[in-house]
């Protein structure tokens, strides 16, 4: 049987590698590269940014805090200051004080010197407010027994001048009924230099109420009769030198 001869078909071509361009992967790798880099030079700049405006807040916080710290160091806190004060009459006459002008609103009458009337904060700033009324209280026609409340209404300078003669005196004395009320509200300066002469004038010699020292003791924790007693035995120290 003769041998068949198979055909000889056309050789098959070898399948050729996909070809890429590389110029072009490698410009679109270059863009890319480019845009994150300019999209984490845009993060970092807005990082940098918001610590900025948090650095200049709390900077601004920081000096608004100084500030209220400064205006509060200077301020007298209102929680210290009564809701109510004693105030005393120092003329011979009788003194009306009114929260209204022309005695309108609520009247404080107070018949002769040394009348006192306990009055509202409210009442009391409303009458300082009127000038008839604000006048006589520079003037000494009446007396504010509470050193702060005077400083709030700033009368304390008038008070340094007005009360340094006969008020002062007879304080320094112990003399009437609202000497101890009128020494608890001179401000701590006036009162520990009265409390000088007065412990002085004592180791001389002089008497005064000792319940009035007591209540003076009492009220402000100054203690004149251990000033005069101090005052005596340094006195007696030094008497030979």
């Amino acid at each position: 049987m003769a041998e068949t001869k198979r055909k000889a078909g056309r050789p098959k071509k070898e399948q050729s590698e996909p070809t890429v361009d590389v110029k072009v992967e490698n410009n679109s790798n270059d863009e890319l590269i480019k845009q994150l880099m300019e999209q984490v030079a845009n993060l970092t700049k807005q990082v940098e940014d918001a610590k900025k405006q948090a650095d200049n807040a709390n900077s601004e916080k920081s000096d608004l805090q100084q500030l209220v710290d400064a205006l509060q160091a200077n301020q007298k806190p209102i929680d210290k200051l009564p809701t109510k004060v004693k105030v005393i009459s120092l003329l011979e006459n009788q003194l009306n004080l009114s929260t209204q002008p022309n005695g309108q609103g609520k009247v404080y009458t107070f018949a002769k010197l040394g009348d006192s009337k306990i009055i509202r904060m409210q009442d009391l700033e409303e009458i300082l407010s009127i000038v008839q009324y604000r006048e006589q209280a520079e003037k000494g026609y009446y007396y504010i027994c509470n050193a702060d409340v005077v400083e709030e209404f700033g009368l304390t300078e008038e008070y340094e001048h007005i009360f340094n003669d006969k008020v002062l005196a007879d304080v320094e004395n112990l003399v009437g009924d609202n000497c101890v009320d009128i020494f608890v509200g001179l401000n701590e300066s006036v009162q520990q230099s009265l409390a000088r002469k007065m412990a002085e004038n004592i180791a001389n010699g002089a008497r005064l109420d000792r319940n009035k020292l007591e209540d003076i003791r009492l009220a402000t924790d100054i203690d004149i009769e251990k000033m005069a007693s101090d005052f005596k035995e340094f006195k007696e120290k030094n008497k030979g030198e």
